[in-house]
């Protein structure tokens, strides 16, 4: 039987780097959420790996978090 994604070691994997970026600059779960116009529980949710993000929710987490289009998908690139 599949694990549930947010099971997933890469899907971990992935919410582990995305909170590494928002630390790095600087930013609080509340900072972020205000910036992706979301609840902070929305974002604690997401880092605790509670709610799961689909693949357009991703990029845009990642283009507020800064990323180019060309990292955003070098970033998709190494977890799968």
């Amino acid at each position: 039987m599949n694990k549930k994604t947010i099971f997933q070691e890469k899907y971990r994997g992935m919410i582990d780097q995305m909170v590494e970026i928002r630390k790095k600059l600087g930013w609080t779960q509340r900072d972020l959420a205000s910036k992706l116009k979301v609840t902070h529980c929305c974002v604690g949710r997401v880092e605790t790996y509670e709610r799961r993000l689909d693949i357009m929710e991703t990029i845009r987490w990642l283009r507020v978090l800064k990323l180019t289009d060309e990292e955003i998908i070098k970033f998709i690139e190494q977890i799968l």
